[in-house]
């Protein structure tokens, strides 16, 4: 009798496990899913590859999913190649290159680490060449957008925390020293695009 408990406490854990690795790859699917569509579209510009190469590089060390970390490398290949067929100076000079932002905020942030997973379920990281992870109020920012922090760089909204309410956002840092040296302060949060359109 105990086995049979124990073995259907297993089975109810392996299938939880399961739907939660399901839920996982379907949000990274999702986050990757305009840069896939620019990539393989019939006439991206140079400027839309370039952007897209710069984006899932990005996002790759944030990906769990096997699968998914295959169809990025796949589609940076593809970018890349698509990239070698143009000519640089021909295409760059059709996009335009005005930074214009979809919302702008002034916020008080604070700094945190060692988290294992975010509320996304990507794995958070602090990259200040590529994209970290904060963590936001999603009634402010919707999560899965991408913000720049100057300061601080390229983010995901992947994240939130109990305390992340309104105005408030936290930083993702690779070492609690980090964050001490941080501390608190009030920042300017630019949103450079909303979930789907990055």
């Amino acid at each position: 009798e105990k086995k049979a408990e124990v073995d259907k406490k297993k089975a109810d854990l392996l299938s939880e496990k399961e739907k939660i690795a399901n839920k996982i790859k379907e949000n990274e699917e999702k986050l990757i899913s305009h840069q896939l569509s620019v990539v393989y579209s019939d006439n991206p510009t140079y400027r839309q590859l370039n952007d897209a190469i710069v984006n899932l590089k990005g996002l790759l060390p944030q990906i769990s999913t096997t699968s998914v970390k295959s169809k990025i490398n796949s589609a940076i290949l593809e970018a890349k190649y698509k990239l070698s067929l143009m000519n640089d100076n021909s295409n760059s000079s059709n996009d335009d290159n005005n930074t214009s932002y979809k919302a702008t905020y002034q916020m008080e942030a604070t700094a945190y680490y060692g988290h294992g997973i975010t509320a996304m379920g990507t794995k958070p990281v602090r990259d200040s060449n590529g994209l970290s992870t904060v963590a936001v109020d999603k009634n402010v920012i919707p999560l899965g957008s991408k913000l720049y922090i100057p300061g601080y760089g390229y983010a995901i909204a992947a994240d939130t925390g109990g305390a992340i309410k309104e105005m408030k956002i936290d930083l993702f840092m690779n070492t609690q020293e980090e964050c001490y040296a941080f501390g608190r302060r009030k920042v300017t949060v630019h949103v450079i695009a909303y979930p789907g359109e990055w």
